[in-house]
């Protein structure tokens, strides 16, 4: 998570759906995923696993039940949420049938967060001409995820540790312009499939590269130049030379994100990784 480096890849057909049963689960691993994941089938493949997971849902996302028995309605329970984050234990039915005992964990979304909220679903209303129901509208104004994570993490860790999932999105953001994955050439199946593996390895050399190099950052040498920043460069100059396509180097688009990703300070670099004690 730290280092940004991808530790499984996995090339499918456009058919193949969202799901972590996609991945190789292992014990003591910690999955971190976005509402495509929240279904019993993916819950269940990291559970059996021996992994824990981290995992939004959406507002509606299968049955869930309480001690006795009794269906929860999401909506109503986060009506008595207050201003802190919360929790409630939870129970849902995995495949089998048998009852697995969970966490929700929520909060509320700050005035601003709504707002920006509430003008998102005006406009998908408008897209899609459909109504969304006043439950719908009313969840939106708060952030809650499903965890297996014990009682003795609060709900508030919880979500900061959620948080940390934007990183995965940071990656992507790398992954399109620098290797050129948005643009793919290819047309027939198995072309498709020689030219993103050669992608992805190439994508993955660099950032396992950068991932052993790069955390944490060393600092400063004597001479008072940033250590950092000059591995940066290092980083750049041997990125240069295994594009195939040297035209890229020079294009506007190209220099700036290199200049944003190799010479921003470390400290506005880095912010956006939760402090941990």
């Amino acid at each position: 998570m730290f280092s940004l480096t991808c530790n499984q890849f996995k090339l499918t057909e456009q058919s193949t759906g969202e799901s972590l049963k996609n991945f190789e689960i292992k014990e003591k691993d910690l999955i971190i995923a976005d509402r495509a994941y929240g279904t019993v089938t993916s819950t269940g493949h990291c559970l059996k696993g021996g992994g824990d997971f981290i995992i939004r849902i959406k507002n509606k996302p299968f049955n869930m039940y309480d001690g006795q028995g009794k269906k929860i309605l999401l909506p109503d329970w986060l009506k008595t949420l207050g201003s802190e984050a919360g929790e409630i234990s939870v129970y849902i039915k995995s495949s089998d049938k048998k009852l697995v005992p969970l966490r929700i964990c929520a909060r509320k979304k700050t005035e601003e967060e709504i707002a920006i909220g509430e003008k998102r679903l005006k406009r998908l209303e408008s897209k899609r001409q459909i109504t969304y129901s006043d439950d719908t509208k009313f969840t939106h104004q708060f952030m809650f995820v499903i965890t297996s994570i014990p009682a003795s993490v609060s709900a508030e860790k919880v979500l900061e540790f959620y948080r940390l999932r934007w990183q995965v999105e940071l990656v992507f953001k790398r992954y399109k312009p620098l290797p050129g994955l948005g643009n793919m050439p290819a047309k027939t199946k198995e072309s498709s499939g020689v030219w993103l593996n050669g992608k992805m390895f190439l994508a993955l050399l660099i950032e396992k590269y950068l991932g052993d190099i790069d955390f944490p950052p060393p600092g400063t040498s004597g001479q008072r130049r940033c250590v950092w920043k000059e591995m940066k460069l290092v980083s750049f100059l041997i990125y240069i030379m295994l594009l195939p396509d040297k035209e890229t180097i020079f294009s506007h688009d190209f220099l700036e994100l290199s200049k944003n990703a190799f010479i921003e300070k470390r400290k506005k670099n880095r912010q956006q990784l939760c402090q941990f004690p």
